[in-house]
């Protein structure tokens, strides 16, 4: 076990890495139409451009989670950083659009070992009664990141170059030392890995991602035929990727189900909010950056204050309370779309918090379900799952505003079609919270004491 100094520094350096981390993650989409000139890209090349670094990404975090059970996390971590050296140097470097792509997706390689530490270092090396306070720093550390990425992305580029954000992340590698020295010695485990079954588990899903956002037919089934063998394959080696008793942990993989229902909820907030006040209010990327900021730096200051409320409450009353600023953000804004964006503004800050503390308290339910041996490979299921319904949401809400989702107009103000369209999917997602909400509810809420479930 850490001592309470190695704890405190780890959670703060885990903290840093987390913030640049996700701006590595979103600082690019700002300077997209930058690299769509240079290089002449179409919409699709530069639709590869942004999937294949979230599919990399993705994917990554579970692969890492399966190898901490074999391999030292300071390991882990040195291999994680060389990959994002390499990345960050040809991304610079490169002439061409074969070579930024390939650094995208080296840079998700090596970046995806953070998001994956902020899982299993909270649920490995904190006790059960102060994980909430790790789960809440790491929060903290995430929303930050979204909260100043364009910004400096921004700057980067107006008075660098686009290219210079590749060097950004090198900042990553200079923690190296602090996680070094604070990270038990531990050494690595002979275990095998089904590196054949990881193969299969990356196809499978890769496939379905690039299946939801490229809408094509033969992601899906390619997708389910490297599932099948991904099933085949751990019934039958004696060191499967995936243990066959984690699949038989119901509460388990329930609750994956329902973190899947929520975040794709939540993230129809973060996806939808930049297009509505771009189309409904007209504002510029600058204005919108501004009117979200806010509720982005709201969040960081009260990440702490969440981990804080699962210690002392339970993670089922941050789960409600988050639940509750959600359903007023997506009911108050489907009500009032249109009205003074100070408005909005206020209730992005409810959204955008509701969101971190969502996250926050299912990632401590999940810590709760999984025994130590399978942290690991359980927290790395928990990030790809995560992240699917990100990428699943995402183009559910795309089709909805392609369809022109305006059945019933339940806006308060006559402020078009537009806000109509956004007002009714805002009040869709909201419903089907509702109803996993009380599903969940009536699955564990009798479970739920005050620190597990």
């Amino acid at each position: 076990m850490l001592s309470k100094q190695q704890q405190k520094s780890l959670l703060i350096v885990l903290a840093f890495s987390l913030i640049i981390s996700v701006m590595n993650g979103t600082m690019f989409n700002i300077v997209l139409p930058n690299i769509r000139e240079e290089f002449a890209l179409s919409s699709v090349l530069m639709g590869w451009f942004s999937s294949s670094f979230l599919i990399v990404y993705a994917i990554s975090t579970a692969i890492y989670g399966k190898c901490t059970e074999r391999f030292s996390l300071k390991t882990l971590l040195i291999f994680a950083f060389i990959v994002l050296l390499i990345a960050d140097i040809l991304g610079y470097l490169g002439q061409n659009y074969a070579s930024m792509l390939l650094a995208r997706v080296l840079q998700a390689t090596g970046t995806a070992i953070i998001p994956t530490l902020g899982m299993i270092i909270p649920a490995r090396y904190f006790a059960v009664e102060e994980r909430g306070f790790a789960f809440g720093m790491t929060a903290t550390g995430a929303a930050l990141g979204a909260a100043i990425g364009p910004m400096i992305a921004g700057f980067v580029a107006q008075y660098f170059s686009w290219r210079a954000l590749f060097l950004l992340s090198l900042i990553l590698v200079l923690t190296l030392p602090l996680y070094v020295k604070n990270l038990p010695n531990e050494q690595g485990k002979k275990v095998a890995i089904d590196f054949v079954g990881g193969i299969f588990l990356a196809c499978g899903a890769s496939s379905i991602l690039l299946a939801i956002t490229q809408f094509n037919v033969i992601f899906l089934l390619f997708s389910l035929v490297a599932w099948v063998l991904f099933v085949i394959r751990i019934h039958h080696t004696k060191t499967p990727f995936i243990h066959p008793s984690l699949f038989k942990n119901t509460k388990f993989i329930i609750m994956l189900c329902f973190l899947f229902i929520f975040i794709f909820v939540g993230a129809g907030e973060s996806f939808l909010a930049p297009l509505y006040l771009s189309e409904v209010y007209q504002l510029s990327a600058g204005k919108i950056g501004t009117l979200i900021f806010p509720a982005a730096i709201i969040t960081a200051a009260m990440g702490v204050v969440g981990g804080k409320i699962v210690d002392k409450m339970g993670a089922l009353f941050l789960l409600s309370l988050a639940s509750l600023m959600l359903l007023l953000y997506f009911v108050g804004t489907a009500l009032i779309l249109g009205y003074s964006e100070i408005w909005i503004a206020v209730l992005l800050v409810f959204g955008v918090l509701g969101c971190s503390y969502l996250t926050m308290s299912l990632s401590n339910f999940v810590s709760y379900l999984l025994p130590e041996q399978q942290i690991g490979i359980g927290m790395g299921l928990f990030s790809l799952v995560n992240f699917m319904a990100y990428a699943f949401s995402s183009v559910v809400c795309s089709k909805l505003l392609d369809l022109h989702f305006n059945v019933v107009a339940i806006n308060l103000l006559p402020t078009g079609t537009n806000a109509v369209v956004y007002s009714n999917i805002l009040l869709f997602l909201a419903l089907i919270y509702v109803v996993g909400m009380i599903v969940f509810k009536l699955k564990f809420s009798h479970q739920v004491r005050l620190r597990k479930v």
